[in-house]
């Protein structure tokens, strides 16, 4: 059964109902997301809203500031949509992912966004250290085309999962060949140069 608001509260340590008191009887979905939520929270109240309709006068998302995470936002129901409210509960209690694709989709752009902001200039100067590349390369790496790199230091990972470092290259049972790292950067370079 959904919670209704009057008894809700994000913490222990917080007050139940907090402010809204025209929407006291409303209903609380139990997906929510803060400043920090990754892709399954994200992903499970988009969802959630969009099978929802979106935001009207019997759906509403509310932004609360929090000692916390920061903020938080919920997503109230009218009471008359309780059954909606139910359902989504009920797949949540089956599956913790209310869309696989949404889902999937979120964690593809955080990965490419770390990549783009950070990461691919790590694995550039960790191959340019472990395969003795010229700074000009590894420049040419940290600034290359992010989907090609990304595609690359994927499939040369270990079963770990671990960033591409030195750590990778010392526990991995068959590190990239300076024949590959050679194909890569032909490749990206557009040609057999």
């Amino acid at each position: 059964m959904t919670q209704l608001y009057k008894d809700f509260r994000p913490t222990q340590f917080d007050s139940a109902g907090l402010a809204l008191d025209s929407q006291q009887d409303w209903l609380v979905l139990t997906v929510t997301r803060t400043r920090d939520s990754e892709a399954l929270e994200q992903s499970n109240f988009r969802t959630a809203l969009e099978i929802l309709g979106g935001e009207s006068d019997t759906c509403e998302v509310h932004r609360f500031g929090h000692w916390g995470p920061g903020w938080f936002e919920i997503i109230l129901l009218h009471p008359d949509r309780a059954q909606e409210a139910d359902e989504i509960e009920g797949a949540l209690a089956h599956y913790p992912i209310l869309s696989d694709d949404d889902h999937s989709e979120l964690e593809a752009e955080e990965t490419m966004s770390s990549w783009e902001h950070g990461a691919q200039q790590h694995w550039a100067r960790t191959l340019g250290r472990e395969y003795a590349l010229a700074d000009t390369t590894v420049d040419f790496l940290e600034s290359a085309e992010s989907s090609a790199t990304l595609a690359w230091h994927e499939a040369h990972q270990n079963e770990y999962n671990r960033p591409y470092d030195v750590r990778y290259l010392e526990s991995a049972t068959e590190a990239p060949s300076r024949e590959e790292v050679a194909r890569l950067i032909r490749s990206l370079r557009g040609g057999s140069r």
